[in-house]
């Protein structure tokens, strides 16, 4: 069980696996699915589990929700940051469940931080993360899928280490900023040359008249 990276939210020692998210707390983010799908785990797991959930302080119902689950000493709202680098070192795996999403800074984020991370299937973050490498993909708002992944990933905590470091590789290959730049240019580029590779236009001009 790995141990330590929770003890700023949960104290220091506590033997557990931390599950932390900066993607908002709003509905559309997901992050119901991944309590309700907790509060499911057999007892050995689900006391197992932290949650760190970093945004704007969440409808009262949502709160009311982690409470009738019985996980009120499991979750933490860690507000909202400026800087996300704390919040995610404290984290063994990130997390970013939305049922609608385009590409989410939040998981990439969270890559570079050397966490894998596990995403829904909504819109473009499957694109980011490799199921089992670097992340999981599950479907999106399917509370019995997530919960036999969290077993899954609650079984083989050593294998968190190892899909963090392939994460933090991926996101320094594809994702880096000299990246994006270099990209980006090539596109631009590739327009030029394309335009300028194009024979002239023959002008057409009337004849005088007679």
């Amino acid at each position: 069980i790995l141990r330590g990276r929770g003890g700023r939210y949960f104290g220091a020692g506590a033997a557990c696996t931390v599950f932390v998210s900066t993607a908002g707390t709003h509905h559309e983010k997901g992050w119901t699915d991944l309590v309700e799908a907790v509060a499911q785990l057999p007892a050995h797991l689900r006391c197992r589990v932290r949650v760190i959930l970093a945004g704007e302080a969440p409808m009262a119902c949502m709160t009311r929700k982690v409470e009738s689950l019985g996980l009120s000493h499991q979750v933490v709202f860690a507000g909202l940051l400026d800087d996300v680098r704390s919040t995610l070192a404290a984290g063994h795996a990130a997390f970013v469940l939305s049922r609608r999403e385009t590409l989410s800074f939040a998981c990439r984020e969270a890559m570079a931080m050397g966490l894998p991370v596990l995403v829904s299937d909504a819109g473009g973050l499957p694109e980011n993360v490799t199921d089992g490498l670097d992340g999981w993909v599950v479907p999106c708002a399917n509370i019995a899928a997530l919960r036999a992944r969290l077993e899954q990933i609650l079984s083989q905590p050593e294998q968190l280490a190892e899909m963090g470091e392939a994460a933090r590789s991926k996101s320094r290959a594809r994702f880096s900023l000299d990246t994006f730049v270099a990209g980006t240019l090539a596109v631009y580029k590739a327009a030029l040359d394309a335009e300028a590779s194009e024979p002239p236009q023959a002008v057409l001009t009337e004849s005088p008249s007679q």
